[in-house]
């Protein structure tokens, strides 16, 4: 189970992964029952990550459009293949 802000974020796979993987601490906001085995922490479902905005996180940065299409036309100068 995710936890987050905007349901939009499930529209596609990039806006859900930058809102998960950038939203969340795993040692504060990973909520689930433990098995010990072998000195080895596993979880038992449900599994909850707790990827909502938290207090003194930074406002998401948005490029400006005019650098979107900067880079969009110069992408294979800067990656040639």
């Amino acid at each position: 189970v995710i936890l987050a802000d905007d349901a939009a974020i499930a529209s596609a796979q990039t806006p859900f992964l930058w809102t998960v993987f950038t939203r969340f601490n795993p040692a504060d906001d990973i909520y689930a029952g433990t098995v010990v085995l072998r000195h080895h922490v596993g979880y038992e479902l449900p599994l909850v990550i707790d990827a909502r905005m938290k207090p003194g996180y930074p406002d998401e940065l948005v490029a400006r459009e005019d650098i979107v299409e900067l880079v969009d036309r110069r992408w294979k100068e800067y990656f040639r293949s």
